[in-house]
């Protein structure tokens, strides 16, 4: 929890123990609700960073002991319990290390103005679009701030800015007056005010600034002084300032690709255009989300490239290791209907899965191919030998599916908190090698027989015939 830095001390204690005793409440209630042996929050730790910030951490039981317990519905229902606290600038709540930092987008621009316009408008379209929650910038307001400027006329009585802020400095911090030395040592005789004469504002509105020739004038008199609050840091790239602007996902309602989709396109370019200079980019979760996205792109194609000439040469065919690679995408059709069916999103793991099971469903077409050309090489036609390479290597196909599904079910079953990064990618193998045997039996000796009668369309002997009437005549 973040506070406004104008908010007392005592407001963000009485936030803290506000959100403490949410959780407790919720605490008994999951326990009642779910028949749980023992609490399933077993302890409460708040740190309090300053006057101004707060962590609180909740240890959980083990995800056994907490049964159909979710820890992601459990940190939503205690997001929504203690709903909007006075003074709170951002308040987030988080169950997991989130990639890349969580969503995150930044708007880039010169001009302080538009750059602020144009984030109170992604701001306010981000908070109408259900799912998201905590939306917050960098442009918040920071520490207070007393800005003084010199008046035009206190410049012809000799003042000048590094004058006054060494006067300013002076009174309200210290002076060197002078330095002594004392053996091979050298001591600094600091000056300063009395604490009861520099502790307030009125103290800096009453102060005289002496000039030169020793005159005195009250500040008010020479210096405009101005308030404001400014950020705690300003980030630039390229010389443009950077505003980044941070929002929490309920991802079971949308995804942060989704959000992207929704954000970067005729959203952004609207934006762009009214406000010139300005430009918008992604960052944190979505800016590692399109980088692997490219980077998984590039590995598929590589993968498929490789495949095609581990299978090409030892084949010596052009065609046939394309109709081998043809299951692929239905390998990745049945991985999608797994995430489906297990009720389970697709995740950047699920997309791991996909990619190996890119080289394992292959196996199966490999074989059946395999014994088909074994098949025409001892003098079989083309249908029996399609028929002797589906019966034949039935069994096989069947064996090999079996095992490698039988062997990722534990896996896919596992409850723990630990398994539940590779179970996306389990599915994608599991269902994705299931979808495919069913369609190899099916697509392989088709795309054999398409092949094939390809071939033969394109033979020399039938291209002669049918370009050559007196060849046809005698045939």
């Amino acid at each position: 929890m973040e506070m406004d830095p104008r908010a007392p001390a005592s407001l963000t204690a009485n936030n803290a123990k506000h959100i403490e005793k949410i959780v407790t409440a919720l605490n008994q209630e999951w326990q009642d609700k779910y028949n749980l042996q023992n609490l399933p929050v077993k302890d409460i730790l708040t740190v309090v960073n300053g006057a101004s910030s707060v962590e609180i951490y909740a240890e959980l039981t083990l995800p056994v002991e907490r049964k159909q317990l979710s820890i992601l519905d459990m940190t939503e229902q205690w997001r929504l319990k203690s709903g909007v606290l006075e003074g709170a600038t951002e308040l987030s709540f988080n169950a997991s290390e989130q990639t890349g930092g969580g969503f995150s987008l930044q708007v880039i621009g010169n001009n302080d103005t538009a750059l602020r316009d144009a984030s109170d408008l992604i701001i306010e379209h981000l908070r109408s679009i259900g799912g998201i929650s905590n939306v917050r910038q960098d442009l918040k307001p920071g520490q207070p701030q007393l800005r003084l400027t010199l008046k035009p006329e206190a410049k012809h009585l000799g003042f000048t800015d590094e004058y006054l802020a060494t006067q300013i400095g002076g009174r309200f911090g210290s002076l060197e007056a002078i330095r002594v030395q004392r053996g091979s040592q050298e001591v600094k005789i600091i000056v300063e005010d009395m604490a009861s004469s520099r502790d307030s504002i009125s103290d800096v509105f009453n102060m005289r600034i002496k000039d030169q020739q020793g005159k005195r004038f009250l500040v008010t008199s020479i210096a405009n002084i101005e308030s404001s609050y400014v950020t705690d840091y300003v980030a630039r790239r390229n010389g443009k300032r950077i505003n980044t602007i941070y929002a929490s996902l309920d991802k079971a309602r949308i995804s942060p690709s989704e959000l992207g989709t929704e954000i970067f396109g005729a959203y952004s370019d609207g934006i762009e255009a009214h406000y010139p200079g300005i430009e918008i980019k992604e960052a944190g979760e979505l800016e590692e989300i399109f980088s692997i996205k490219g980077s998984l792109t590039n590995a598929l194609l590589f993968t498929c490239v490789l495949i095609y000439v581990l299978l090409a040469i030892p084949l010596k065919s052009y065609t046939q290791p394309f109709i081998i690679m043809s299951v692929i995408p239905f390998g990745f059709v049945g991985a999608a209907m797994g995430h489906l069916i297990m009720d389970v999103p697709l995740s950047l793991l699920s997309f791991f899965g996909m990619l190996a099971l890119s080289g394992v469903v292959v196996n199966d077409s490999l074989v059946m191919l395999t014994r088909y050309n074994q098949a025409t090489a001892e003098g079989m036609s083309m249908h029996a030998a399609l028929n002797d390479a589906g019966l034949g290597r039935f069994k096989a196909i069947f064996l090999t599916t079996t095992t490698t599904v039988a062997g990722l079910t534990p896996l896919m079953l596992e409850t723990s908190e630990q398994a539940q990064y590779l179970i996306p990618a389990a599915i994608s193998l599991a269902f994705g090698e299931i979808f495919a045997t069913g369609i190899t039996l099916i697509i392989i000796p088709v795309l054999i027989a398409i092949s094939h009668d390809i071939k033969a369309f394109w033979s020399p002997g039938n291209i002669k015939t049918k370009n050559n009437p007196i060849m046809s005549e005698l045939e």
